[in-house]
Formats: C-alpha cells, structure tokens, sequence
C-alpha cells in the first residue's frame, strides 16, 4: 500500500539524486579523458632477491576527480536526508502543525551498524514520521540487511559474521565516505592492480575501464567435482615447485615510485635475472576500513554507481514499499 503523505513530496530526493547521477556521467567522461593519457607505468626491477614491481606516474591523478567524487557522494547522501525531511514536513501539514527550523535540521536518514544505535536515532523521528516509514527505514538498515544475508544462508548470527557484511553494505560505505570526504581532500587517489603477469607481455590499458567483459561468469556449484580436484591438485603442484613464486600486493594511496607488490620465491632461492612483471592499475575509493581487510575493489565508477542506484532502491522502498524500477528489471 502506497502511503499518500510520502507520495506528495517525492520529487525532492528524487531531484538531489539526479544531481547525483549528474557528477557520476561527470566522473566517468573524467575517467575516460585520463585513461587516454596513459599515465601510469609499470617497472619491474630485481631489489636485492624480490621481483618489485612500481608505479611511474607520467600524469598525476587530476585534483578535481575527488571532487566530483565527493560532491557526488555528498548529492547521494543528501537524498536519504530530503526523503524524512519531506515525510516529516507532509505529517506535520496533515496534522495541521509545522516543522520549527531546529526541528527540521535535527531530522536525518540514520545509518547504523547495530540495532541499539538505530533505536537512538529513531527517538527522533518518531515524533515526526509514521511508523511504517520508520519499519522501513529500519529494514533498510546495514545491520538489518547483514542479518538477513546471514539468515537466508542459514550461518549464525554472531557480531563476528555480521561485520564483515556490515562494512561491505553500500549504505554503510556511503555514509563512511561522505563523512571522510569532510576531513579528506582527494577520494579517488587509491589504486589496486587489474592484473599483473610474468614476462614479456605487453602492457595492458593502465586503468579498468569498467566495461562489459564478454567472458561469462562460471557458477562453482556448476563445476565437475573432479575438474575441480584436479585443479587443486595442478596449484598444489606448482606452489610446491622451489622456484615457483608468490605476489604480495601492496594497496594504498598512489604516488610515483609506490610499490605495487612483490614476487617472493618460496625457497628464497635466487630469482631469474631477466625476469619482469607487467601489469594494469585501476582507480579505486579510498575506504580504510576496507582496504586494511579485504583484497580487492571494483573501479571507483563502479562503485558509485552502485551506491547511487543503492539510494534510489532504498528511497522508493521507504516511500512506497516498492523496489525502484531498475532493480527491479535486473532480477
């Protein structure tokens, strides 16, 4: 059932996220215009015993990347705080009150990683909004959503499982991000490799440009049991060769001269001289919390892509108790 006080003040989100979508078409045109220049360079060099593979940078990432990074993820952020703000504004008109100025600066979309933190935050908006839009914003939280993957997997649901799906939610990261982007300059100035190769190989495109790979994505459950034994017998195999040989990335903020990683041999024996690495980069956000724990990230448009489409599912669920269209197409 639609609720028809939510329905009336629609537009405003919905006007906040389009300026969101804005910056994103302004980040990838961004992109795109920077890959071209082939800024990146990857040199491989024997130092002491280790393969060490860096990065020369032959065009600095542009300063106003981050920017449009930061203004999106600020627009997107924005629109969860306009949609209780236009909810809280039509029941205060159907009751025939008003929202004072410090009423209306008090009211935000919480984001919470626990339920006890979104009790707190909820004291405030059930003043003003109708407890169906409060359910619904408690459905949409991080937690809530971790708990239900956890759930449907049928795992237990202990702080230690709930965690790590915490900080991977879209909500969560968006809100870590715009609150960073407060104390922060640059966002989009992390890297991670898009692949790394022994030999001669040429050098692939520099940055990820994110599009459609026409390689399909192969189901594990879908795999012959015994293909599968063998393919672990063939790695257990080659991790046992003495000279075979590990690559230990190093993710973090890109600089010239930052180490991309390192190939070790397992023995510690003596590496090939002529050996070389080749290799791409690709633009990731910069999220702490995530970098120190996991290995990994999809391209920075990507990543706000999702999360601008995140925002416009969660908004048109808590308005209407609908799914937003293009999600909905996508199952």
């Amino acid at each position: 059932m639609i609720c028809h006080h939510l329905v009336m003040t629609e537009s405003a989100w919905k006007l906040k996220l389009g300026r969101a979508r804005q910056h994103q078409l302004a980040l990838e045109a961004a992109l795109r215009e920077y890959s071209q220049l082939h800024p990146f360079e990857l040199v491989s060099r024997l130092e002491g015993n280790d393969l060490v593979v860096r990065v020369h940078m032959q065009h600095d990432i542009p300063a106003d990347l981050s920017l449009i990074v930061g203004d999106l993820l600020h627009n997107a952020r924005s629109a969860l705080d306009l949609l209780v703000m236009s909810a809280a504004r039509a029941a205060a008109s159907e009751t025939g009150r008003g929202l004072s100025p410090a009423q209306e600066r008090s009211l935000s979309f919480p984001i919470t990683r626990t339920e006890p933190d979104f009790e707190r935050a909820a004291r405030k908006l059930k003043r003003h909004l109708p407890k169906d839009a409060i359910l619904r914003i408690r459905i949409a939280q991080p937690w809530t959503m971790a708990t239900e993957q956890l759930t449907r997997a049928n795992e237990e649901i202990t702080a230690n499982n709930l965690d790590p799906l915490i900080s991977l939610d879209l909500l969560y990261r968006l809100s870590q991000l715009n609150n960073l982007d407060k104390h922060r300059q640059l966002l989009a100035v992390a890297w991670l490799p898009g692949s790394i190769s022994l030999g001669d190989e040429e050098l692939v495109e520099p940055i990820d440009q994110d599009q459609d790979s026409d390689v399909e994505s192969v189901d594990i459950d879908d795999i012959d049991p015994e293909i599968l034994a063998s393919w672990a017998e063939a790695i257990e195999q080659e991790d046992a060769r003495p000279d075979a040989h590990d690559f230990y990335f190093s993710a973090g903020e890109l600089h010239d001269g930052a180490e991309i990683g390192r190939y070790i041999r397992h023995d510690r024996g003596r590496m090939p001289a002529d050996l070389t690495a080749r290799g791409s980069l690709r633009l990731v956000l910069w999220e702490p919390e995530l970098t120190e724990r996991f290995t990994g990230a999809p391209p920075a448009q990507r990543t706000t892509r999702e999360m601008i489409d995140e925002v416009e599912s969660i908004c048109t669920f808590v308005e209407s108790g609908g799914l937003a269209e293009s999600d909905a197409s996508s199952d």
